[in-house]
């Protein structure tokens, strides 16, 4: 039970600056700490922090209160939760809260595919570290220059193409068969888990505490014949649920807050060399088109996202599909367009690891300049250059700020070249 004297020893105990930028990136002022508040679209640092009073008070919207409000609002959890949370960071103890015993047979369950998740995630890391060094998967890995550093960093694994070998190590561990039809690890027959990723490169997906929640997996073999897909990824389960993960957040949190922006991307191995060649503020919503959930949960760390899509056809509809999404979300949209032919990857990969940084930076675009150029730019003919310029007026639309969206129908009209009243008029219709 959570007492009032568990309370007061939370709220005396936890440090509010060490609470507070695990989610905004502070900087001494003073006595206090200052920041850009995360409950606002705020471009300016209005957020105090004070140590020694243990609160914080954004000027600019009146969010204020105490670490326990603050995680409270940030995570959207209620009250009792964000106790606990500071509890178990601080090593509080919270006498066990009286619980049924459904809720106990769920808690143990969700432990359970926790613990079986883990033991998987370290069978694949093993094996691939055990792999022979002229081995396909080690071939695939040298080929893809990711680093031993990169591949511990990630977990990254491999899932040997003799089944039997995960199979026994499964059954040796004493691990529950049904844990591993629930997470979609493959099927059990005859007493043994034939595992559905075998003869696979393993992407374990963590989420933001550092557990393993699900995995991606990728063919050595680039060639499919029709039947098998290049990627698999974990079923929905109780503990993964695809449209609210990021792949990489978990190793980039920290960066993303620094930077203050995020840059996005498609797939598994765009995140691994975007970290390798030293750009670590990156996610992936591999595996699935962007959500709302996933743009909810960057909003925590960060207000800028730079969207870096492959430069095909795919990645143009996948831009075109996020960036109303972000801006719904209160997110200030850039796009970082890669030559013709190129995804992060290989676009990374050819460009010297000193000049990275300021190469991304100088190809960067504000989404209302790549919007232009998609949609509107070169467009002779009236009538396909007027539907352009409506499907820019849908997406600036959708920000919920009367102010920014104004912002951004100024922008574009001196980007287009129509009147802002002709632009106002057109949205006022759709």
């Amino acid at each position: 039970m959570i007492t009032k004297d568990i309370i007061e020893q939370v709220k005396d105990t936890a440090n509010i600056v060490e609470v507070v930028s695990e989610y905004v990136s502070l900087k001494k002022q003073g006595v206090y700490y200052v920041g850009v508040c995360p409950f606002h679209d705020d471009h300016h640092p209005s957020m105090k922090v004070s140590p020694n009073r243990g609160s914080y008070h954004c000027y600019a919207c009146d969010a204020k209160g105490d670490a326990i409000k603050f995680l409270q609002e940030k995570e959207h959890i209620s009250f009792p939760e964000a106790v606990r949370r500071l509890a178990n960071k601080y090593g509080i103890a919270i006498p066990s809260e009286e619980k049924t015993e459904e809720e106990r047979k769920h808690d143990r369950l969700i432990a359970n595919l926790y613990k079986t998740n883990a033991w998987v995630a370290q069978f694949y890391v093993d094996a691939l570290k055990n792999s022979a060094e002229d081995s396909a998967v080690k071939q695939y890995v040298k080929m893809r220059g990711l680093s031993d550093e990169i591949l511990a960093k990630f977990h990254i694994g491999y899932s040997p193409a003799d089944t039997s070998l995960f199979a026994h190590a499964y059954k040796d561990a004493g691990l529950y068969f049904n844990n591993a039809k629930m997470l979609g690890l493959g099927y059990v027959a005859h007493g043994f888990v034939n595992d559905r990723y075998a003869g696979r490169l393993i992407f374990p997906w963590l989420n933001t505490t550092g557990k393993v929640v699900g995995f991606g997996a990728r063919k050595l073999d680039e060639r499919t014949h029709g039947v098998d897909q290049k990627y698999i990824n974990s079923q929905e389960s109780e503990i993964y649920h695809k449209n609210s993960e990021l792949y990489g957040l978990y190793q980039a949190k920290s960066a993303i807050m620094k930077a203050e922006k995020v840059y996005m991307v498609e797939g598994y191995i765009d995140v691994l060399a975007l970290h390798q060649a030293g750009i670590e503020n990156v996610v992936a919503n591999a595996g699935t088109a962007l959500t709302k959930q996933q743009v909810d949960l960057i909003s925590r760390y960060c207000k800028t996202v730079t969207l870096v899509y492959d430069s095909d056809e795919a990645g143009l509809r996948a831009t075109l599909r996020a960036i109303p999404l972000l801006l719904k979300g209160g997110l200030s949209v850039k796009v970082l367009r890669l030559p013709e032919g190129e995804d992060p990857d290989s676009f990374i990969r050819q460009t010297p690891t000193d000049t990275i940084q300021q190469t991304l930076d100088a190809r960067e675009q504000h989404f209302l300049e790549f919007l232009h150029s998609a949609l509107v730019k070169g467009v002779a003919n009236p009538d396909y250059r007027s539907a352009g310029v409506k499907q820019i007026l849908k997406i600036i639309a959708a920000v919920p700020s009367p102010v920014t969206q104004e912002s951004y129908l100024q922008e574009c009209s001196a980007v287009i070249g129509y009147s802002v009243e002709a632009l106002k008029a057109e949205i006022n219709t759709l």
